[in-house]
């Protein structure tokens, strides 16, 4: 959730992940988006509108909202 957070506060418009998540059988990074649809990473509510995968490469792209405590129970 700190890196949501961080997306938040910093307005950030454009996130680059110079990596794959597993390569040659060992991970190197983990998943901080939601695979399909939406999650909730603290009080960001992330979700996934757009996937395109390419040769090499993937675009995702999110929307992603301030939830409330109250909004989530």
């Amino acid at each position: 959730s700190d890196f949501w957070r961080m997306i938040w506060e910093t307005n950030s418009t454009c996130i680059v992940m110079m990596t794959k998540l597993e390569e040659r059988n060992r991970l190197k990074c983990d998943q901080y988006w939601p695979s399909r649809g939406t999650e909730i990473y603290g009080s960001i509510q992330v979700t996934l509108t757009d996937f395109i995968e390419l040769a090499s490469y993937s675009i995702r792209t999110f929307t992603i909202a301030w939830v409330r405590l109250r909004d989530r129970l």
